[in-house]
């Protein structure tokens, strides 16, 4: 493995991936970004990856939790889970809270009292 991916500050467009999805004012917004980073790993990361924890197709709010309790479990499981995980638990964890966040104020604003 590369190591390029393993550091939070590890920066695109020259904002961190968590500063980016701080910047994000839409679910479209995180979604995109949480796919780029996704995209960005190499096919020797992603194999290395084990099955529940390789990325996956992220349509919705909804995919992105899921992803993010997979990856947050997997974390939690193993006695030394690897640093990519690790990351990519960090990563997508904010980007499915920002999410979360961003849904909640559009709730809010427009008068819906239903749960996201």
């Amino acid at each position: 493995m590369t190591g390029r991916m393993y550091e939070l500050g590890n920066t695109t467009m020259g904002l961190s991936w968590i500063e980016r999805i701080d910047a994000a004012t839409s679910t479209t917004e995180i979604l995109d970004i949480a796919r780029v980073y996704t995209a960005s790993l190499t096919l020797d990361e992603i194999s290395a990856l084990p099955l529940e924890c390789r990325p996956r197709k992220l349509v919705d709010a909804s995919d992105l939790s899921e992803y993010a309790m997979d990856l947050m479990r997997a974390s939690c499981d193993s006695p030394e889970p690897s640093p990519l995980v690790l990351k990519l638990a960090a990563v997508i964890s904010h980007a499915a809270t920002k999410s979360s966040e961003v849904l909640s104020v559009a709730n809010d604003e427009s008068g819906d009292t239903s749960t996201a």
